[in-house]
């Protein structure tokens, strides 16, 4: 997050593209308004004191049994009535499941967003190689994207498996 703004947030283009690639919005807290993240701020501590402490004893040999442990706790407290007499996993089932949609196929994949001007010879050079761009970009910065493989192009021209050219 470049700038937590209620009306407009600027969103750096990774958690940008993150957004995008997951068709989330983005709703920032901005920093020193409690109001903002009070009923976050809630829930984490309800998950450190009914999950994490009560596992803090606990030693745990492999990654799946710790998972296991940690899932054991999370369904006890998603079951466990609220003050409202429901408990949250109905609330979900009732109000919330009919509203998800599907994963994308892939996986978003970070990659490393980096500004470079385009030269004379209609080239950009990242890491020791040479990308052509529109000879119209001479002199301007393009922002290509880098990754080992891109799940989707952006709208700044990044392309699968190697930087964009722009």
């Amino acid at each position: 997050m470049d700038k937590a703004d209620r009306e407009e947030p600027r969103l750096n283009p990774s958690f940008a593209e993150f957004a995008r690639h997951y068709g989330v919005a983005v709703l920032p807290a901005r920093s020193g308004r409690a109001t903002d993240k009070g009923l976050v701020e809630a829930c984490v501590g309800a998950v450190q004191s009914r999950i994490l402490l009560v596992l803090r004893r606990e030693t745990f040999f492999s990654l799946e049994a710790m998972n296991a442990a940690i899932r054991r706790e999370f369904d006890r407290f998603n079951d466990a009535p609220m003050a409202c007499g429901e408990t949250r996993r109905a609330l979900f089932e009732a109000n919330e499941r009919a509203l998800l949609k599907p994963l994308p196929r892939t996986p978003w994949e970070w990659g490393e967003w980096i500004e470079r001007k385009v030269g004379p010879s209609c080239h950009v050079r990242i890491a020791y190689n040479h990308y052509s761009a529109p000879e119209r970009h001479i002199g301007r910065k393009v922002p290509p994207a880098l990754a080992s493989a891109r799940s989707s192009s952006s709208s700044t021209g990044a392309a699968s498996g190697s930087p964009s050219t722009v």
